[in-house]
């Protein structure tokens, strides 16, 4: 699955267990893990699904801590000639009012002992006395022992705790959250063509390619650095492999005609490229950047187009990065009469 239909499951899940009586049994409850390699997005995706819904969010790295951190410290009651344990400090202060989501992070990266405490947690909704309160359910997350990422062995009773999603890297899923999040039009037609490139995860590597990676690149191509700089900085973020590749397709986008100033300019007249990879390039630098203003030029252009594909390609993006041009009149005229059965 890809990380959205994931997504879509923890969000399912979390909605019925918040839909549960309070003395509802503990194996009523559905706890996700999600797996993946590193760099799907697996945080960041739970972060934004708790900005959509209104809920609130909480991370808890048990790798990071001891386990009497996790467990709760003890302290003695003289009163009672014994010792309790005091909450830990993820067990606190949330919000009653808020479905809250406690991502259990990098939870494989745990030591075993660790792993322990969550195994309770994750079954029981509890540390020891402290219980989560009704409105809080713990999801995890983590990369698999292949990823070589400091991955320990799961306890067996504690796999057996979770709903396991195995996340694969999907191309088209990485686009439209690049588009929406208008992430440069190079790297989003870079990945258009060349998807191999997306995710080639290499634990003997200090950079390999991945999601996350392609994130950061979008930020790098933001800085004043010349191109050798900027081809060392690249190189340091997806590899050797991948920045080749890379570069090559930046160059030709450097040759693209300028959208706004020739294209949009002159929709009746602007040159029309002959070869695909580059007219796929040049669909994808105006997708970036059409406007509620440009929409007409760029209908205009698309349709003098012998191939319709590579339209339906140009306004598939347009919608992607900003779905209400879909009212705009030229891009719905288009939709209805061109687009119909190219857009399906």
């Amino acid at each position: 699955m890809n990380i959205n239909q994931a997504l879509k499951i923890v969000e399912a899940q979390v909605e019925f267990n918040a839909s549960l009586p309070e003395d509802a049994k503990d194996s009523e409850y559905l706890v996700p893990m999600l797996w993946s390699l590193p760099g799907e997005g697996k945080t960041s995706g739970i972060k934004t699904l708790c900005d959509q819904k209104g809920w609130d969010f909480r991370s808890v790295i048990f790798a990071q801590f001891d386990p009497g951190e996790l467990g709760g410290f003890p302290v003695i009651d003289k009163e009672e000639e014994q010792y309790i344990r005091y909450a830990p400090f993820y067990m606190k202060n949330f919000d009653p009012e808020k479905i809250t989501i406690l991502l259990l992070d990098e939870l494989p990266q745990a030591p075993v002992a660790n792993l322990n405490i969550a195994a309770q947690l994750v079954n029981e909704r509890a540390i020891g006395e402290h219980r989560l309160p009704p409105n809080v359910f713990p999801v995890g997350a983590g990369n698999p022992m292949s990823a070589r990422a400091g991955t320990n062995q799961m306890p067996s009773q504690l796999k057996d705790r979770f709903n396991h999603l195995e996340i694969e890297t999907c191309a088209e899923t990485f686009r439209a959250h690049a588009l929406q999040r208008e992430m440069s039009p190079v790297i989003t037609d870079f990945i258009n063509n060349r998807p191999e490139w997306l995710q080639k995860f290499d634990p003997n590597q200090n950079a390999s390619p991945s999601p996350r990676s392609w994130e950061r690149v979008n930020s790098m191509l933001q800085l004043n650095l010349t191109e050798a700089l900027q081809r060392f900085s690249i190189e340091g973020q997806v590899g050797a492999g991948a920045v080749t590749d890379f570069f090559g397709h930046l160059q030709m986008f450097d040759k693209l005609p300028d959208v706004e100033k020739v294209v949009f300019a002159n929709p009746t007249s602007a040159p029309i490229p002959d070869q695909p990879d580059i007219l796929y390039a040049l669909c994808s630098n105006m997708a970036h950047k059409v406007t509620k203003k440009t929409a007409k030029a760029l209908v205009t252009y698309i349709r003098r187009f012998d191939n319709a594909e590579f339209a339906a390609f140009c306004v598939r993006d347009t919608l992607a990065r900003n779905e209400e041009l879909r009212t705009n009149p030229d891009i719905a005229n288009w939709m209805v009469k061109e687009g119909k059965d190219l857009l399906l």
